[in-house]
C-alpha cells in the first residue's frame, strides 16, 4: 500500500476476485444510430484500433447513474447529500480509493474506409442542422469522424453480494481505522442495468452528445428503457414518430440552431472577402452581439454599401445596436459555456486584434471559476497591481439535450431538459486577447470582463426586443425557460416567421 500525502491508495490491482465467485453479465449489441465525433484516447479524434473504449463508456455510465440516483441522495431540503453519494459511487463505479466494481469489456468491428464521414463538412449542407451539431469538427478541420451503422458489443461484469462484501473487507483494512466503511455492500445490479439503459436512451458515445451526435440503439434489444425520467428533468417529443434516427436527430437540431441563432431581421445582401456577395440573415436579436461590442468599444461603422439591395434592413452602422440595453446580457450562458463569438466577415478577422471601425475580434465567454465553497474566485491583475480580476472556469455543460431518441421502438425527436439550478446561478467571463479598443491610447488590450448572473438571468431580459416574435426570451426571465416556450410555438421568430414542429411533454413510460 502507497500512501500519497493524505490519501491511501491501496493495492486495488491485488485484490482479484476470489476464484469461486458468482459474477454476473451483461451482453449488449449497440449501433450508433448517429454520427459519432472523437471517442478516442486524443480529444476530438477517432482512432481506428479502439474507436469506442471501455473508459469512456464508464465515464458516461458513471454521470448517468448520478441522474438517475440523484433523487435518493436528496437532504429534507432538497440539498444533495454529497459524501453519501459519493460513498455509493466508489462502490459500484470506483474512486482513487478503491476500484470499480463493473468491468467493461468493448468488442468493435473492423473499420473501414466505408466507416466514416470525410468531405467537406462530412457531405452535409452548409448551415445545415448537421453541419451546426458539428460545428467543432468542422472548424477543428477534423479529417473524418465515425459514419453511423457502426456496431460494437459491450460486456458488462460485477461480483454478486458475498464477494462484494469481501472485497470489501480487504478494503477496510487498507483504511484508517476511523474512516472505515460499512461491510455489506448493497446489491448493484439494478442501479448498473439503470445506469446502462440510461445512457442509451438519454446519452451516447464520444463528443457533442448533448447536439445528439454519437447516439445509440440496442441491436438486439437486450436492454429497456428506463421507466422514469432523471430527477427533476423535462421530456419533450415531436408527436410524430419516424423511421429514421438521423431524421429525427436534423428535426431537433434544427429547431434548437432556430432558437439559437436565427431570431433576425430581414435578409440582406452583404460583401464578403474576396470579392463574394451573399444574403446572409440580418443581425441578431439576442443581446449578446452588441454586448460584445459595448464591450470592446467594437462595431462595423462604415461597411460596403452594395447596390440593389431592396430587402436590405441593415444599415452596416452597428455602432447603434439592435437590442436596446443599459448592459452588457448574456443569456445564453445557461445554455452550456464556454462559448466562442466569432463576427464572420464585419469583424477583423480570425486571431487577429481589434479594430474600432469594424466588429470585435474572437472572445470567448467561460464560467468564472469557484473555489470548493461555492465562492467566486479572483486573482491579482498581472503587474501587481490590487485590481480583481476573475477567474476564469473550464466548462459548464449544457442542460439540455437534442437527439434522436427511442421510444417504444420508435424515433422521435426529443429535447431533455436536465436538472438546471446551478446553471441559472452561473457567472461568467468574457475574455480575449487583444479584444478591446483603448479609447484613451487607441491602442487593443486585453479583453478580461467580469460578468455577474445578474447579466444572464433576470426579468429584465424578458423584454429586450419591443416586439414579441423578435424577442428570443419571449417574456422568460432565463434562456432555459424560453427554450421551453419557443418548443411548443408553430413558427420560429425570423421575419418573416418560419413554421417550425411542435414539441410536447412527455413522461415515462
Amino acid at each position: 500500500m502507497a500512501v500519497l500525502g493524505n490519501r491511501i491508495l491501496p493495492d486495488a490491482i491485488k485484490w482479484g476476485r476470489s476464484a469461486n465467485a458468482q459474477v454476473v453479465s451483461r451482453k449488449y449489441q449497440l449501433r450508433l444510430a448517429t454520427p459519432m465525433f472523437g471517442g478516442g484516447v486524443i480529444a476530438g479524434t477517432s482512432d481506428e484500433r479502439m474507436p469506442i473504449r471501455p473508459s469512456s463508456i464508464r465515464g458516461h455510465l458513471r454521470y448517468w447513474w448520478r441522474m438517475m440516483h440523484r433523487e435518493k441522495f436528496l437532504k429534507d431540503d432538497r440539498t444533495l447529500d454529497v459524501a453519501a453519494m459519493r460513498l455509493r459511487e466508489a462502490e459500484i463505479w470506483g474512486s482513487t480509493e478503491s476500484p470499480s466494481a463493473v468491468q467493461i469489456r468493448v468488442r468493435v468491428q473492423e473499420l473501414t474506409d466505408s466507416n466514416y464521414l470525410t468531405d467537406e463538412r462530412y457531405g452535409f449542407a452548409p448551415q445545415s442542422p448537421e453541419a451546426y451539431a458539428l460545428f467543432s469538427a468542422i472548424e477543428g478541420k477534423v479529417p473524418r469522424i465515425v459514419r453511423q451503422g457502426l456496431e460494437f458489443q459491450v460486456e458488462l461484469s460485477w461480483p454478486e453480494q458475498t464477494e462484494l462484501n469481501r472485497l470489501r473487507k480487504i478494503e477496510n483494512k487498507q483504511r484508517r481505522s476511523n474512516n472505515q466503511l460499512s461491510a455489506n455492500v448493497q446489491l448493484i445490479d439494478g442501479e448498473v442495468d439503470l445506469a446502462f439503459n440510461s445512457w442509451i436512451a438519454f446519452g451516447g458515445i464520444g463528443a457533442r452528445t448533448r447536439r445528439g451526435l454519437g447516439s445509440l440503439e440496442c441491436v438486439d434489444s437486450t436492454g429497456s428503457a428506463p421507466s422514469s425520467l432523471p430527477c427533476d428533468a423535462q421530456l419533450f417529443v415531436i408527436d410524430r414518430a419516424v423511421t429514421d434516427p438521423m431524421h429525427a436527430w436534423r428535426q431537433v437540431v434544427d429547431v434548437y440552431q432556430r432558437f439559437r441563432q436565427s431570431f433576425r431581421g430581414a435578409k440582406h445582401k452583404k460583401a464578403f472577402p474576396g470579392g463574394t456577395v451573399g444574403e446572409p440573415p440580418g443581425r441578431s436579436h439576442w443581446p449578446e452581439p452588441d454586448s460584445i461590442r459595448m464591450l470592446t468599444r467594437c462595431a462595423l461603422s462604415d461597411g460596403p454599401t452594395i447596390s440593389g439591395g431592396t430587402n436590405d434592413v441593415d444599415t452596416h452602422n452597428h455602432a447603434t445596436p439592435i437590442v436596446a440595453q443599459n448592459e452588457a446580457n448574456f443569456p445564453r450562458a445557461v445554455l452550456g459555456l464556454p462559448i466562442g463569438f466569432h463576427f464572420a466577415g464585419d469583424g477583423p478577422g480570425k486571431n487577429n486584434p481589434a479594430n474600432p471601425k469594424k466588429d470585435p475580434a474572437s472572445v470567448e465567454l467561460l464560467p468564472h471559476a469557484v473555489d470548493e465553497a461555492g465562492n467566486l474566485v479572483y486573482e491579482v491583475e498581472r503587474g501587481g497591481t490590487a485590481t480583481r480580476c476573475p477567474k476564469s472556469g473550464d466548462r459548464m455543460a449544457s442542460p439540455v439535450i437534442t437527439k434522436a431518441m427511442q421510444l417504444d421502438g420508435k424515433w422521435y425527436a426529443a429535447v431533455l431538459i436536465l436538472p438546471h439550478d446551478q446553471a441559472l446561478r452561473v457567472n461568467a467571463v468574457l475574455k480575449g486577447n487583444g479584444a478591446r479598443w483603448n479609447t484613451t491610447t487607441n491602442s487593443v488590450e486585453e479583453l478580461l470582463e467580469e460578468i455577474p448572473n445578474s447579466q444572464i438571468v433576470g426579468s429584465h431580459l424578458a423584454a429586450l426586443c419591443p416586439t414579441p416574435m423578435s424577442n428570443p426570451m419571449r417574456g422568460h426571465s432565463n434562456a432555459i425557460a424560453a427554450f421551453v416556450g419557443f418548443l411548443g410555438e408553430k413558427q420560429d421568430g425570423a421575419n418573416p416567421p418560419v413554421a417550425k414542429p411542435t414539441f410536447e411533454s412527455r413522461t415515462l413510460p
